[in-house]
């Protein structure tokens, strides 16, 4: 049996390198796409929330206006006191 050249271990070391470099980069794109799909659903999830959230909140204002506005007196005089300027 004839030991490989050079060149021929050369190419070999190469052809490893580029077909590992192709893994990670499959990888890499799979883990990709994964987390953008996560990301799309957790998009969904977070716009669902917050439009349940404010359907209630206007419901809330619709059966107990004087409740709501004194609720956001109270806030006002709160945010006024924490931002103003000592």
């Amino acid at each position: 049996m004839k030991p490989d050249s050079p060149t021929n271990t050369v190419r070999n070391v190469v052809d490893d390198i580029d077909a590992a470099v192709s893994d990670v980069e499959d990888r890499v794109k799979s883990t990709a796409k994964q987390a953008s799909y996560q990301a799309e659903e957790l998009a969904m999830d977070a716009q669902i929330k917050a439009t349940e959230t404010l359907n209630s909140i206007e419901q809330y204002i619709r059966e107990k206006p004087v409740q709501a506005a004194g609720i956001a007196f109270a806030a006002g005089i709160v945010a006024t006191f924490l931002l103003r300027k000592r």
